[in-house]
């Protein structure tokens, strides 16, 4: 009688065992309908192929004197500002080991007060071929009571300007979300942090 009981398991680990594979099936079917969505609004908002960027020049030494300007303005909270011109600007995206993920694929035209940026960022998911986010939009950056703002002021998808409903969406949506997660970081910087961000002339100027 012993080894019959013992040969049939215990209930409760059998309903736990039960749980998990609930559990896991939940899983797979919550992380398949995100999937679907995620495929099916990528086609709606992605091209098939890159957009053509404004063309850029700038050498290794541009990189490596803007990325020094950059890395003492951090390191000593002394400094009270840094300019970089549009070139440096230009260079810190595309050659800073941070920013590889963005792969060549952003360009940035500093005009009196505002920026344009131009993306063409590749998107891969499994299963699916490569699609590209080719847009492009003018902001006006500045700092309101230590908090990054950014002010869109267009919003173009594949040259064609976006409609009322997805400009409403991306500046209530994804643009608080990124002066969010900026001003999470930049406050991280303490003393260092930086008080005002500016375009002026043509160049981008942070200070203290």
């Amino acid at each position: 009688m012993v080894a019959q009981n013992r040969g049939r398991g215990c209930g409760c680990c059998s309903c736990l065992f039960a749980f998990f594979l609930l559990l896991f099936a939940l899983i797979l079917v919550g992380l398949g309908f995100f999937y679907f969505y995620a495929t099916n609004n990528l086609d709606r908002v992605a091209a098939t192929g890159p957009a053509p960027l404004p063309a850029t020049r700038f050498s290794r030494q541009t990189y490596t004197s803007a990325r020094q300007k950059v890395d003492q303005f951090f390191k000593d909270s002394a400094l009270r500002s840094v300019t970089l011109s549009n070139e440096e600007v230009n260079t810190l995206l595309t050659e800073s080991p941070e920013l590889r993920f963005l792969r060549h694929g952003v360009v940035v035209a500093l005009n009196q007060s505002t920026a344009e940026v131009y993306c063409s960022l590749p998107v891969d998911l499994p299963l699916m071929p490569r699609r590209y986010l080719n847009w492009s939009f003018e902001l006006h950056p500045s700092m309101r009571a230590q908090e990054l703002k950014l002010d869109v002021l267009r919003v173009e998808r594949e040259g064609k300007p976006l409609g009322a409903a997805e400009i409403h969406q991306y500046r209530f949506v994804v643009v608080p979300l990124v002066e969010r997660t900026l001003w999470s970081l930049n406050k991280l910087q303490g003393d260092r942090s930086v008080r005002d961000v500016r375009i002026e002339n043509g160049t981008l100027v942070l200070a203290r």
